[in-house]
């Protein structure tokens, strides 16, 4: 009894999905990558999206993503057949046209 107790507290303690969230770091795993859409930027000529303070234009790579589409409140990227929309975190968009 007491060696399954012992076992069982173990087990608690050292389970990643019940207690170790975010208080363990394990470098073998792949870091999320943290993308922002701070301004967004469309002419007739081309289209910006400010992500992550730099300027990116459509078909740019960031990671191994590729962005698809600019809109006017978001862009859409593409990995390798994964899809994700980034939104415009401001209330603002700038329309060239």
């Amino acid at each position: 009894m007491n060696k399954l107790l012992c076992s069982l507290i173990l087990l608690i303690f050292f389970s990643r999905s019940v207690f170790a969230g975010d208080f363990f770091y394990d470098p073998t795993e792949p870091t999320p990558l943290r993308m922002n859409v701070t301004a967004i930027y469309i002419s007739p000529q081309k289209k910006v999206a400010m992500i992550n303070g730099i300027r990116y234009g459509e078909k740019d790579r960031l990671g191994g993503w590729v962005i698809e589409a600019i809109l006017h409140h978001q862009v859409i990227m593409d990995n390798q057949g994964e899809k994700m929309t980034l939104y415009l975190t401001r209330s603002f968009a700038k329309d060239g046209t």
